[in-house]
């Protein structure tokens, strides 16, 4: 049984006569615990973060394992509909495909974790899952859920927590307005709600004798938080739309190479704007832990020459997959230099 897409149930036999389970899961719709009717724990596992199982109790068949896909009792292999998932390499084990011929499916040429045709959820198997072994739209969901939350808690807090920058991505930005929204129409209500009790004590203060003023300075109070809010919501609204028009003309004017130096010296290159590079910076640092400290840009030409420097940047830090860079693959400049005859 499903329920939203997520497993809750299931009847084992034909008729159900086996009995009814229950599935107790994650964020990630990975299933930790199996219960029976009575609420016996039937299954109980940990999951490491690429999907390996760490079992404690095993007296179930489930066979739905990490994000609630079948596992193959064979082969240990994940299936995820259009090919299946090595929780033990932590990759696909086949390239991935699309049913219109491109030259890398499902990639975002701005995010060069997308390049890696064999690569899981971009690398952030802790917070992104994979609905069907394509999934080019499952990061923009998180990022859009979680900057509704930011979009909250940054209004509620007058820009103090979770500012919102041209660094964050156009899912998280719009996630934000409507998180500001939510938190402006509480906060209006607030204020008109307060405005309403506090006249009702004014007009009663007269023939109550002063009984009333407890309304007043309430509803004076609740008036005063309730506009404060909307005035912080709609401050907020403004700084969302300024990032959201930086991060446009930078996309459209700004291009080049560069190189973010992180804490333990390991260095990450990329091709984009400047706000691509602080960008990949809070990635890596939130993927490896290591704090990303400074960045060395540079403007290029166009795309071509970005990727061709990109390429250069990685060949003067030991090349993809080094030891001393954070970068897992090859850039597509490497090509281009090639074909250009260009060092």
């Amino acid at each position: 049984m499903l329920f939203d897409g997520e497993r809750v149930a299931r009847r084992d036999g034909a008729t159900g006569a086996g009995g009814v389970f229950y599935y107790f899961s994650d964020h990630l719709k990975t299933a930790s615990v199996i219960t029976d009717a009575a609420g016996t724990i039937k299954a109980e596992s940990d999951y490491y973060p690429w999907g390996g199982e760490l079992q404690f109790v095993n007296n179930d068949s489930n066979d739905y394992k990490f994000t609630g896909k079948k596992r193959d009792l064979e082969t240990g292999l994940d299936y995820f509909g259009a090919r299946y998932y090595s929780n033990g390499l932590g990759r696909w084990v086949s390239a991935d495909w699309s049913a219109t011929p491109v030259p890398v499916p499902y990639a975002s040429f701005g995010d060069p974790q997308s390049l890696n045709l064999y690569g899981y959820v971009r690398g952030l198997p802790t917070t992104r899952m994979d609905a069907d072994g394509h999934c080019d739209w499952c990061h923009a969901t998180i990022d859009f859920v979680g900057g509704v939350a930011q979009g909250i808690v940054s209004s509620a807090s007058g820009g103090a927590v979770g500012a919102p920058s041209s660094s964050d991505s156009n899912a998280s930005l719009y996630g934000q307005l409507l998180g500001t929204a939510i938190e402006g129409g509480v906060s209006t209500d607030l204020a008109l709600q307060g405005a309403s009790t506090a006249g009702l004590g004014l007009v009663a203060e007269g023939p109550s004798l002063g009984a009333s003023t407890v309304l007043v300075v309430a509803g004076g109070g609740a008036a005063a938080l309730g506009t404060k809010g909307a005035l912080a919501a709609a401050k907020n609204t403004g700084a969302i739309l300024n990032a959201m028009s930086h991060k446009s003309g930078q996309s459209k004017q700004e291009t080049g190479s560069y190189t973010n130096i992180h804490a333990s010296g390991k260095t990450y290159s990329g091709k984009g704007g400047r706000g691509r590079s602080q960008a990949s910076g809070k990635r890596v640092e939130k993927q490896t832990g290591d704090k990303h400290t400074t960045t060395d840009w540079k403007p290029s030409a166009n795309d071509r020459e970005a990727y061709k420097d990109e390429s250069r940047r990685i060949d003067a830090n030991g090349g993809a997959a080094s030891s001393s860079t954070h970068n897992q693959i090859e850039s597509p400049g490497k090509k281009y230099r090639k074909e250009d005859g260009s060092k």
